[in-house]
C-alpha cells in the first residue's frame, strides 16, 4: 500500500507516508487475506512488531452481492438537493489518466463494467416522488452496460493536437461526458478514451453524489488491478466489499435520531452561538465567484518531495495535505 520497497517490523506506518485513506486500502487487503483489522489500531499501534498482536481472523463479513434498494439520503447529500437547479446542474469530480503505451478499449470496458458492479454506489440514481421527496435507490446489475456507465473513445492520433490546444479539446470532451450525466436515470460515471500521437489519456468522471476524494484512491487502485486482469484474460477478483452505502447511509440516519447524539444537542448549540473573531485581511473580498478564481501551481524538488511525505509526520504529527494548505 505504501509503495515502499522494504519496510521493517519496527518502522511507523505514519512515518513512511501511511495517512487514514492508505490505512483503509490496509484493512481491506487484511480482508482479502481472511484477517480483521481495525483502523483505531493501526493509529494505537502503528508499526507491525505492536499492531500483529491485534490482528483476528475476520469472522464476518459485509453483503458481497450486488446491492439493490432505496437507502436514505445523507446529510450532505440532503444539503445538495436543497439547492434549486440539483437535478439540473452536474457536480462531478475527474480524473485523467495518461499511459505512453495506450489503453485496449475492451480490457478497459470489462474493467469498468466490473467496477460499477463491485460498487454499488455507482449504480445510484435519484428521483423524486409526487411529494417532491427525493428518492435515492441503488439499481441492481440487471440492467444494461450503458446504464452502468458510458464510455466515449475517440482517435486523434492523426491530429497534430498539442499543449493548450488539446487542453482545450479535453475541456470540450469532458462537457460532452457531463451531459451525458443524468442524475434520474444514471449512469453517474462517464469515461473518456483519447488515442493522441504521444498516447492515451483516460478521463474518469462520476458525480459528486457517488463519490470523494477518500473513494477515488480505491476505485482507482482497482481499476487498476481489474484492467490489468482483464488485459491477462483472467477472471475479475478484486478486494472483499466492505459495508454498502445503502447500509451506511440508513445506519446513519438511526443514529442521528438517538437518544445518546440527541443529547449532544445543548452543547452544539452554545458552541454554535458562541462568539467567533474572524482573522484579519488584508484586503477585502467582494467577488467570491469561482468565475474569478485563480489557479496557482508549483513543483517541488524531490528532495523536498521525500521530507514532506516521509518526515513531516515525525516533526509535527501532520500530513502533506495540511502542509500544503
Amino acid at each position: 500500500v505504501l509503495s515502499v520497497s522494504r519496510v521493517g517490523i519496527h518502522d511507523s506506518f505514519f512515518e513512511l507516508g501511511g495517512d487514514s485513506i492508505k490505512a483503509l486500502q490496509v484493512s481491506a487487503r487484511l480482508a482479502a487475506e481472511g484477517w480483521s483489522m481495525t483502523i483505531q489500531d493501526l493509529f494505537r499501534y502503528p508499526t507491525v512488531h505492536e499492531l500483529s498482536g491485534h490482528i483476528t481472523p475476520l469472522t464476518s463479513q459485509a453483503e458481497q452481492r450486488p446491492i439493490e434498494g432505496e437507502a436514505d439520503l445523507t446529510p450532505i447529500q440532503n444539503r445538495f438537493f436543497d439547492q434549486r437547479h440539483a437535478f439540473r446542474d452536474h457536480y462531478n469530480q475527474s480524473v485523467m489518466l495518461f499511459s505512453e503505451k495506450g489503453f485496449h478499449a475492451d480490457a478497459l470496458r470489462q474493467a469498468l463494467r466490473k467496477l460499477t458492479e463491485h460498487h454499488d454506489a455507482l449504480r445510484m440514481v435519484f428521483t423524486q416522488n409526487h411529494a417532491g421527496r427525493v428518492v435515492q435507490y441503488n439499481r441492481g446489475i440487471q440492467i444494461t452496460e450503458n446504464e452502468l456507465f458510458g464510455l466515449h473513445v475517440a482517435d486523434w492520433t492523426k491530429e497534430q493536437a498539442k499543449g493548450t490546444l488539446l487542453e482545450e479539446k479535453f475541456a470540450a470532451e469532458e462537457i460532452v461526458l457531463q451531459s451525458n450525466m443524468n442524475v434520474k436515470e444514471g449512469p453517474l460515471l462517464q469515461a473518456g478514451l483519447f488515442k493522441t500521437i504521444e498516447g492515451d489519456h483516460l478521463l474518469i468522471t462520476i458525480h459528486h453524489l457517488a463519490v470523494d476524494g477518500v473513494s477515488w484512491r480505491i476505485l482507482l487502485e482497482d481499476v487498476a488491478a481489474a484492467y490489468q486482469q482483464s488485459l491477462e484474460q483472467t477472471e475479475i477478483k478484486l478486494p472483499p466489499k466492505s459495508d454498502s452505502y445503502l447500509s451506511y447511509a440508513n445506519g446513519l440516519a438511526q443514529i442521528a435520531g438517538s437518544r445518546q447524539l440527541l443529547s449532544e444537542i445543548t452543547y452544539w448549540q452554545t458552541t454554535l452561538d458562541a462568539h467567533n473573531v474572524f482573522l484579519p485581511k488584508d484586503r477585502a473580498e467582494s467577488d467570491r465567484h469561482q468565475s474569478s478564481a485563480e489557479t496557482a501551481a508549483f513543483v517541488l524538488a524531490s528532495d523536498w518531495t521525500k521530507k514532506l511525505l516521509f518526515e513531516t509526520q515525525q516533526a509535527y504529527g501532520t500530513d502533506a495535505n495540511e502542509l500544503l494548505l
